[in-house]
């Protein structure tokens, strides 16, 4: 340590300077100079490397963000096909669980009519004339019937079709909305399973007649 304190007092001492010094402070410049270039050299190196770094990162993250977004697409695409196939499934399954229900339903109606004695008549509600609460078969008659008025016959029909009250009770369990059985002459069975805010469609509203 004291040769190098005195080597640098021989260099820095002014007077007329030897080829000693003059080595010396060659020397010493060249490593002050040398020493400034490996620095300049690092700091540029570093920076490039920076750079790179930042460039490969952006690069990468592109990469990889539209890699995540195609096969999101794909996972959305892939989910939603099921989902449809799914629901196309469950509306073609209920579909046909209605037209089965439909027919059956025809079928015992078809079986009163020709069979009348074997079926008790009954009387149900009348919505052009009294409240009926949902879950409760009812008889609606057109405005048309009631003008023109309803025969004997006419009320024996109903009175044996309303033994149907059974079979759209059990189908009711299956079913949200309305089961309706329409007849030419006028007038049709029905049963809501919902609050219609006392409409029960048509136009008219039950408990009263068309308004």
């Amino acid at each position: 340590m004291s040769k190098l304190r005195n080597g640098i007092e021989l260099i820095l001492q002014r007077g007329e300077m030897n080829i000693y010094r003059r080595i010396l402070r060659t020397a010493l410049w060249g490593s002050c100079v040398t020493f400034m270039l490996i620095g300049i050299i690092f700091l540029v190196s570093i920076f490039i490397l920076h750079n790179e770094l930042h460039n490969e990162g952006e690069d990468f993250s592109q990469k990889m963000g539209d890699y995540l977004e195609e096969n999101f697409q794909e996972e959305v695409k892939d989910r939603l096909t099921e989902a449809t196939a799914l629901r196309a499934q469950m509306v073609g399954q209920l579909l046909n669980n209605c037209s089965i229900n439909v027919e059956n339903l025809s079928e015992a109606l078809s079986d009163i009519l020709q069979d009348t004695a074997d079926y008790k008549p009954k009387e149900l509600p009348v919505a052009n004339f009294t409240e009926v609460a949902d879950n409760v078969p009812y008889v609606f008659y057109s405005p048309e019937l009631l003008q023109q008025g309803i025969s004997p016959e006419l009320k024996q029909e109903v009175a044996i079709l309303s033994s149907v009250e059974d079979d759209i009770r059990r189908m009711s369990r299956r079913y949200q909305g309305s089961i309706l059985v329409v007849s030419t002459h006028g007038y049709l069975i029905r049963m809501d399973m919902l609050d219609l805010d006392g409409y029960a469609g048509f136009g008219w509203k039950r408990g009263g007649v068309k308004p």
